[in-house]
């Protein structure tokens, strides 16, 4: 939290909102600070997420339910990876072995699949979950549109449920905002 505020300071002494900073980010007007503080500060925000993502995981492993946890940041699905019963796809899984996760988790083998989403947003089919968590979202809305459709393929049978956590800080919500108002745009 400290440097989620840090950042938020350091934008006001320039005179700028957290609306304005995430607006010049999310648009072609890139010169606002660093996109890397942005980056930091999103990670850090995924990191702080993981308790609550942990929630819906012991929710969904009681009820024996199968559960597809998606995040930008590799933070997230590490904490999953490392869980009896999870896999994780990132950017470094092989296809092969993308494929022996995607058999595993279908077939019933696994509890959940974690996978960023540069990963996991084209090719897979996890329709075995009817349940997505995303632990946080991609600053483009069409990218976690279709990262959504690895559980809402031809063979899902139950209707989805989709959670999107956000973070009590001004720069998470301000990032939903937009991505909202993306959505609504192409709806």
């Amino acid at each position: 939290r400290v440097a989620l505020d840090a950042l938020e300071a350091k934008l006001l002494a320039r005179g700028i909102s957290v609306d304005e900073a995430v607006e010049a980010v999310t648009s072609s007007r890139r010169k606002l600070p660093a996109f890397e503080d942005f980056s930091r500060v999103r990670s850090l925000l995924a990191a702080a997420k993981v308790p609550a993502v942990l929630v819906e995981v012991t929710r969904c492993e009681r009820a024996g339910e199968p559960l597809v946890v998606m995040s930008d940041h590799l933070v997230v699905v590490e904490a999953l990876a490392a869980r009896p019963g999870w896999a994780a796809i990132t950017g470094s899984v092989t296809v092969p072995e993308r494929g022996r996760i995607v058999a595993a988790f279908q077939r019933g083998e696994l509890a959940g699949v974690a996978c960023t989403i540069a990963a996991a947003g084209v090719g897979l089919t996890l329709t075995r979950a009817c349940e997505l968590v995303f632990a946080d979202q991609n600053w483009r809305w069409g990218v976690n549109a279709q990262t959504e459709d690895r559980v809402h393929r031809i063979g899902q049978t139950r209707p989805v449920t989709i959670t999107i956590l956000v973070a009590d800080h001004a720069l998470d919500r301000r990032v939903m905002a937009v991505l909202r108002e993306k959505a609504q745009r192409n709806d």
